[in-house]
């Protein structure tokens, strides 16, 4: 079979993007709403770009009608955002803050999740988090026909929960298994770790 993408609707080529560009990890963000509430949404199409200095990847695409994201707004209007990495627990908080609320309107408040902020962090995480990097805006790209925004953050510090922390030393060793993160895959789909292992190099 070849699919040539050409003659495809955007919706038919999202689709087939989706269901083989898997797993894909997710970016569950957590951004400041402009009177200090906390807005929280899921995002896959995320990535590392680099190490020096640590730079992420988010593509940010449109609501329903036309307006940007919340969380597109909120990062370049307050330059700070926190980005969980999703355990397989949480899959159903994460598809559920999702849904296109009004600005301002808080996922936190409608799925009733707590926060902490660790020490220097900026903004608080999650509690059940067991993995979240504090953000800070770094550049954006606007690209294709409807202007998704290709978001580029810095990675100002790193928060592990005690139990994901294999060894500590010059290079930290986080535990996958603890982690258990939830990825991606196409629709509805998601997928967890079913089986981790490690190869020395021949």
């Amino acid at each position: 079979m070849i699919l040539d993408f050409e003659p495809l609707k955007p919706a038919q080529i999202y689709h087939a993007m989706t269901q083989v560009l898997i797993p894909r990890p997710i970016a569950w963000v957590l951004s400041e709403n402009e009177d200090n509430s906390h807005n929280l949404a899921p995002f896959s199409y995320f990535s590392g770009v680099c190490s020096q200095p640590p730079l992420i990847s988010l593509s940010i695409g449109h609501k329903k009608d036309g307006q940007p994201k919340d969380t597109r707004r909120n990062i370049l209007e307050r330059k700070k955002f926190i980005i969980h990495i999703p355990s397989l627990e949480q899959a159903q908080e994460v598809t559920d803050s999702a849904k296109d609320l009004d600005y301002q309107s808080s996922e936190l408040d409608l799925l009733n999740l707590e926060t902490l902020t660790p020490p220097g962090f900026s903004l608080p995480i999650l509690k059940d988090s067991k993995i979240a990097l504090e953000c800070e805006y770094f550049e954006m790209f606007e690209l294709g026909e409807v202007k998704q925004a290709l978001i580029i953050g810095r990675i100002k510090k790193l928060y592990a929960s005690d139990n994901c922390i294999i060894q500590e030393n010059d290079r930290t060793e986080f535990s996958a298994e603890t982690i258990n993160p939830l990825s991606r895959l196409g629709g509805k789909d998601y997928a967890g770790l079913n089986s981790n292992f490690s190869i020395q190099p021949s």
